[in-house]
């Protein structure tokens, strides 16, 4: 069955390398990638996409060094505080994907800024934009497991009630349309923990090009020569 592509999401690599070969600080690779994201933005609604996907954090990130980990908490207090209103002006949902709880390590004025940025696109009917954060696929599954368990220790739910389609209401993604396309730039070829669950019939495409050095006119070259998937699920 052909369908166009209404769900990409981008593992957003090479960041640290492109700096690192520009004698720059790792973090400027960053920087410059967060204007990728806006330039992904910018075409995205005018190539048929609903939803976009970024991969900005995950839960083992954590393993970097402590300045440059600060300095990305740094980089997403400054774009999701900064890009609000513009959000809103253009009716975009930002949803954020990962472990939020206050157990978790993200600290509570990231947590609280998540919140509110949620919070105040909630009712936005155009673009949705997940953000990953703190987010790992395994991690996901798995407290996604808990939430139905401590559902049916509570009597809300049966165990005999669990399907794939209940299942996926206890992901981070609830039930938005899985990815159509996952893009990774950066010359990687692996998933590296990323929506293990949503992935199953995605189409991949890796690419060389470095994120901070790919733009929307790159990716509605991609799109463009290969405008639809064609979806099996395991028939002919």
């Amino acid at each position: 069955m052909q369908e166009a592509y209404k769900h990409v999401a981008f593992i957003m690599d090479g960041n640290g390398r492109w700096a690192t070969k520009r004698g720059l600080a790792r973090l400027e690779g960053h920087r410059q990638g967060a204007k990728t994201v806006e330039s992904i933005l910018k075409v995205a609604p005018s190539l048929g996409l609903e939803t976009v996907t970024f991969y900005a954090f995950s839960s083992e990130n954590w393993k970097r060094p402590e300045e440059e980990v600060n300095g990305l908490m740094d980089l997403l207090r400054f774009y999701f505080t900064s890009q609000l209103n513009k959000l809103k002006d253009n009716n975009i949902r930002l949803v954020v994907m990962g472990d939020k709880s206050r157990q978790g390590r993200l600290s509570d004025d990231v947590i609280e800024m998540i919140e509110r940025v949620e919070a105040e696109t909630e009712h936005c009917t155009g673009l949705c934009v997940n953000f990953c954060i703190n987010y790992g696929g395994r991690d996901e599954i798995v407290r996604a497991a808990q939430h139905f368990a401590d559902d049916v220790e509570r009597g809300l739910r049966f165990v005999g009630d669990l399907d794939e389609r209940l299942f996926s209401t206890y992901l981070d993604s609830g039930l938005q349309k899985d990815p159509d396309l996952i893009i990774r730039t950066g010359g990687d070829q692996r998933i590296s923990n990323f929506l293990l669950w949503q992935c199953s019939y995605s189409e991949f495409r890796f690419i060389e090009t470095s994120w901070p050095d790919f733009d929307g006119e790159q990716l509605k070259a991609l799109l463009l020569g290969n405008q639809t998937v064609d979806r099996r699920f395991g028939a002919v």
